[in-house]
C-alpha cells in the first residue's frame, strides 16, 4: 500500500472524530497482533488514512482494511477477518446491531471491539434542547431509542437535564456494557439490565436496548420515541429500515414517535399504519402452514446462537411434517432466491435489523423464526400483535418447549411429507437445470475458428458494392419484363417482382429529382406495357 502524507488539521479532525487515541490506548492494554478494521461505506475513504495512522503508532502490530462485507454493514464480518490466520481482533466503525457480543466462548482467541465516530455535522445541544421542549407534550412514560450512532450524545444530555418530572418519566434503552467492548464508553440509566430485580414494575426489551425501570406504572402505557437522522415518511416508504423494524417489534402495544434530528420534527405514527403492516406479516403464517418445503436460510454466521436457532428451526419444521432445506448464500437478492424453484418459502436466520424481508423486494416470502413458532407452535408462541426479530429473546422458550423432542424419532415417526409429490412437482418443471450425458455427446474435433474483427471475419461472403446491386437488380427487371411481355404477370409473380426490387434496391435516400424521374419512368413503362399486351392479343387472334 503506499504511503499517504497527512495534514496536521486532517490527522487532529480524524484522531478527534474516531477517538484514535483511546482506540491506541485499549490495543497497547492487549496483546492482539493481526487487527481488522472493518468499516462501513460511507467511511472507506477514511480507511487509509486510519491504517497509516494505526501502523505509524504501533508498527508491531498487522492492521489491514476488510472490504465488502459478507451481509450487513451493521454485523461483524467474522468471515472475511478469518482470512488471515490468527485474526484475534476486529475494529467494527460505524452503525452496529450489537448481536455479537466481544467476548464469546465459541471464539475464545478473538474480541471485537465497537467504535461510535462522533458526529460533528450537528449542535446536539441545541437540537436536543427542541426535543425536550416537545417532549413536554407528552403525558405517558417516554422511552427513548437513539440511533446507535448518536447514542452517546442523547443519553449524556437526558442523563444531565434538570428537570426531575420529565427526566422522571423517560427511560433511555441501555446496552449491556459487560458484554460489548464499546468506543466511547457509555453510562449506564438510573437502573441497569444487572441491578433490576423482581421489585420492577417495568421490564421491556427490543432491538438490544433494556428499558428497566421500578418508577414506571404498566397501566399507564408508554410512548416509543426514535431518534434518528431520517423523517417518517422515507423510512416508512422504506420496508427494510431500522424504524421499520422496530416498529414491528414494538407493535401496536406503545405508541410510537420519530424525532428527526435535522429538521427537529416530532411525528407520531398512527396505529393504523403499524396495524396494516402487522396484518402483512400476520398472512406469513398462514403461508407457512400451506407451505410443504421449506429454505432455512442462514444470513448470518457471526451472531451469537445462530446455530441453536438453526437445529430449533429444524426440529419445528420436522414436528410440523414438513420438509427442509439449508441454504447459505451470503448476501440476498432474487436471482439466488429463484434458484430453488421447489421452496415455498425462505425461514432467515439473520440478525435482529436486517431480518425482516417485504415480500415485494425479492418477490418471495421470507419470514423470521418468530413466525415460524408462531405457526408450528401456536400454543406456546401466540399472536401479540408484533414480530421478535431477535431471535435470542425467544430462544430460551423455544429449548424449554423442545427440551422433550427427539430427533431422531421425529424423522423415524414423520411420515407427512409425500415425496411422490414432491417429485411430481419437481416434473412439471419447465427448466431442471442442465443436462450432462457424457455418453451421447460426440467428442468433435479442433476446428479452425472465425478469423478477423466481428464487422467482417474473413470467412463471410463479402458485402456488395452498389454498382453491383445495380447490375443485379437491371438483371432482374430483364428477366421480368421479358416474362410480363410473353406471358404477362399475375399477383403473385408480382408481389414477387416487388420483393426482389426491393431488396436489390441499395439503402439509400433518394434525392426529390430521381423520385421525378422513377415516377416518369414508371409511367412511360406501364405504357409500353399496354402496348405490346394489345399487340400480343391482336397477333394471337
Amino acid at each position: 500500500m503506499e504511503s499517504t502524507t497527512l495534514t496536521s488539521v486532517d490527522s487532529s479532525l480524524l484522531r478527534d472524530r474516531y477517538y484514535f487515541e483511546q482506540i491506541v490506548e485499549y490495543l497497547k492494554a492487549k496483546p492482539f497482533k493481526n487487527i481488522a478494521l472493518q468499516l462501513p461505506d460511507s467511511m472507506l475513504n477514511d480507511s487509509v488514512d486510519l491504517y497509516m495512522m494505526f501502523r505509524e503508532e504501533l508498527p508491531e502490530r498487522y492492521f489491514y482494511v476488510l472490504g465488502d462485507t459478507s451481509y450487513g454493514e451493521c454485523c461483524v464480518d467474522d468471515v472475511n477477518a478469518s482470512h488471515l490466520n490468527n485474526n484475534d481482533l476486529i475494529i467494527h466503525f460505524g452503525k452496529c446491531c450489537l448481536s455479537t457480543a466481544s467476548k464469546s466462548h465459541i471464539r475464545p482467541d478473538k474480541e471485537i471491539l465497537y467504535v461510535l465516530p462522533k458526529q460533528q455535522d450537528l449542535d446536539f445541544m441545541l437540537v436536543l434542547d427542541d426535543l425536550k421542549e416537545q417532549l413536554q407534550t407528552i403525558t405517558t412514560s417516554i422511552l427513548i431509542f437513539p440511533d446507535i450512532v448518536i447514542f452517546k450524545e442523547v443519553s449524556d444530555y437526558f442523563m444531565s437535564i434538570e428537570d426531575i418530572q420529565l427526566r422522571d418519566k423517560i427511560i433511555i434503552g441501555t446496552i449491556d456494557t459487560n458484554l460489548f467492548n464499546i468506543i466511547p464508553s457509555l453510562q449506564i440509566n438510573k437502573v441497569s439490565v444487572e441491578q433490576s430485580t423482581e421489585e420492577n414494575k417495568f421490564q421491556y426489551k427490543v432491538l438490544g436496548r433494556s428499558f428497566d425501570d421500578a418508577n414506571i406504572d404498566l397501566k399507564q402505557g408508554q410512548s416509543f420515541v426514535y431518534i434518528s437522522y431520517h423523517d417518517i415518511y422515507s423510512m416508512e416508504q422504506d420496508d427494510t429500515s431500522l424504524f421499520s423494524t422496530l416498529m414491528m417489534n414494538v407493535g401496536s402495544s406503545h405508541q410510537i414517535y420519530n424525532y428527526n434530528i435535522l429538521s427537529k420534527t416530532l411525528d407520531q405514527v398512527q396505529k393504523g399504519q403499524v396495524n396494516k403492516a402487522l396484518m402483512q406479516r400476520y398472512n406469513n403464517i398462514d403461508k407457512i402452514n400451506e407451505s410443504q418445503v421449506l429454505g432455512i436460510l442462514i444470513g448470518t454466521v457471526a451472531v451469537d446462537n445462530y446455530m441453536d436457532i438453526i437445529n430449533s428451526v429444524k426440529l419445528s419444521v420436522m414436528k410440523a411434517g414438513k420438509k427442509y432445506y439449508e441454504v447459505l448464500i451470503g448476501k440476498l437478492n432474487e436471482p439466488k432466491l429463484k434458484n430453488f424453484q421447489f421452496i415455498d418459502l425462505y425461514v432467515i436466520i439473520g440478525c435482529p435489523e436486517t431480518s425482516l424481508v417485504p415480500f415485494k423486494k425479492f418477490n418471495m416470502t421470507v419470514v423470521t423464526p418468530h413466525e415460524l413458532f408462531m405457526a408450528f407452535e401456536e400454543d406456546a408462541f401466540q399472536w401479540e400483535s408484533k414480530i421478535i426479530t431477535d431471535f435470542n429473546q425467544i430462544l430460551p422458550q423455544i429449548k424449554q418447549q423442545q427440551k422433550d423432542l427427539d430427533k431422531i424419532q421425529i424423522e423415524l415417526d414423520n411420515h407427512k411429507v409425500d415425496e411422490t409429490q414432491l417429485a411430481l412437482r419437481f416434473e412439471q418443471l419447465s427448466y431442471k437445470g442442465l443436462e450432462i450425458g457424457t455418453e451421447k455427446t460426440p467428442v468433435l474435433p479442433i476446428q479452425k475458428g472465425l478469423v478477423g474483427i466481428a464487422s467482417s471475419y474473413q470467412t463471410e461472403p463479402k458485402k456488395q458494392t452498389e454498382n453491383e446491386v445495380e447490375q443485379e437488380k437491371q438483371l432482374v427487371d430483364m428477366k421480368f419484363r421479358k416474362a410480363k411481355i410473353y406471358d404477362g404477370l399475375n399477383d403473385e409473380s408480382q408481389k414477387v417482382y416487388d420483393l426482389l426490387n426491393m431488396k436489390c434496391t441499395p439503402l439509400r435516400v433518394k434525392s426529390e429529382d430521381e423520385q421525378q424521374n422513377k415516377t416518369e419512368e414508371e409511367l412511360k413503362v406501364g405504357g409500353n406495357q399496354r402496348t405490346n399486351q394489345s399487340n400480343v392479343r391482336e397477333a394471337k387472334q
